[in-house]
Parts: C-alpha cells; sequence; structure tokens
C-alpha cells in the first residue's frame, strides 16, 4: 500500500529516531555531523507538526545523510580505536567469560570502545556495565597489546587493548546485553582446558595469561 505524504514523514521521522539511538555512542567522534542530524530531525517534527509534510520528509533525507556519512566511516575504520578490557574474578577466585558472536562465537571477555573525555578506567566500569551488569572494584591494569586485521574479529578492525583485572561486587547479577549470548564463571583449571580446545579468543587468553603470571 503506497504512503500518502503524511504518512511518509511520519514514519521517517520514526526511522530517524532509531537511527540517531543507534548512532549515538560515535557522536563524540562526529559530534558536528551528528549535531546537524539532530537539528534536522527537530526541524523534521517542526514541519510535520504544523502539517509541511514534504518539507518535513526533507529535513528528515538531509539528517538521512549525515548519518549514513557517519556509519560509512565508522565501518571503513581510518584510526586505530583505544579499548578498556575486563578479566573478572569472583569471591571464588573464577574469573567471568562470555560467549560473543562478535568473536566468532568464542568466550572473550567485556570490554569496548573509549570515549572522548573518558579515563581507561571509566570506560571500562562503564562497559562492563553495560555489557554484563557487574560493578567491579580493585581494578588493576595487566597488559597492553595489538589487534590489527584479525580474522578472530567479525569485523576488519584495529584495535588498541588496554587489559585490567579487577574482581565483582555482585557476581551472582548478570545480565548479558545483545552482543554476549552466554556466560559463566570458570576456574583457572577450566579455562586452561577451554584455551588449549580452542574455545576462548586468543586475546583474551592472553589477558587472562598475564592475570596469572602477576600472582
Amino acid at each position: 500500500m503506497a504512503f500518502d505524504e503524511k504518512q511518509r514523514a511520519e514514519r521517517s521521522i520514526k526511522e530517524l529516531e532509531s537511527y540517531l539511538s543507534e548512532l549515538k555512542r560515535f557522536e563524540h567522534m562526529f559530534p558536528v555531523q551528528y549535531k546537524l542530524a539532530e537539528h534536522y530531525c527537530a526541524d523534521a517534527k517542526h514541519y510535520y507538526a504544523n502539517g509541511d509534510y514534504f518539507t518535513s520528509f526533507g529535513c528528515s533525507d538531509y539528517a538521512y545523510g549525515l548519518l549514513d556519512a557517519i556509519s560509512l566511516v565508522k565501518e571503513h575504520q581510518i584510526f586505530p580505536e583505544p579499548t578498556a578490557g575486563a578479566v573478572i574474578f569472583d569471591t571464588e577466585g573464577r574469573i567471568f567469560l562470555m560467549k560473543s558472536h562478535k568473536w566468532n562465537g568464542k568466550y572473550t571477555v567485556p570490554g569496548g570502545h573509549i570515549e572522548l573525555g573518558e579515563t581507561i578506567e571509566q570506560a571500562l566500569i562503564r562497559e562492563i556495565k553495560e555489557e554484563t551488569n557487574l560493578d567491579v572494584y580493585d581494578v588493576k591494569h595487566v597488559l597492553t597489546h595489538e589487534f590489527i586485521h584479525g580474522p578472530e574479529f567479525w569485523k576488519k578492525r584495529h584495535f588498541i587493548f588496554f587489559d585490567y583485572a579487577c574482581r565483582a561486587k555482585n557476581p551472582d547479577d548478570v545480565k548479558l546485553n545483545h552482543e554476549a549470548q552466554e556466560h559463566g564463571w570458570f576456574s583457572k583449571e577450566e579455562i586452561m582446558k577451554m584455551g588449549d580446545e580452542g574455545k576462548i579468543d586468543p586475546y583474551a587468553l592472553k589477558a587472562i595469561g598475564a592475570c596469572f603470571n602477576q600472582e
């Protein structure tokens, strides 16, 4: 069924708001483009409310162009991305691992990119909370290493990993977000066996090994 101008403008605004939300995490990298897209979205709503659906749709279209540019540049990475990773221990000395499609279905540790204006530890604590719902303390740096266009990750990326060891305050309160499909707390012996079987991503295994070496 064909959409009339009002329906078309309404659907465009709804999808644009979803697109803005999806790319919000990249606002710090593209502040001018993202802010302009927000302004065009606001204009689209203004003209829609005043019955000018043609202009409303045009404003949405401009915003889509800006967001598409952000998405395209992010997909074709032009700078190394600094990330914070966490080897998390529970009260029994077990380590938290989560299975992620981003690492070809292997177990890995929580972590993510460092936002502009964040310290590495602030990014670490935020990413852990977002991905696992865990609160951590006793944060200690254990390893810095690089990942350059390896086949282990689902996209072509250049990462600089800052890996830390920390302890969970609430190990029984795990709630995974969309980035992981399974999780567990594993002993050193279990992790060594899983590593030998190729069930853990090698970069997470390297960070875990650095923790064991510091014991």
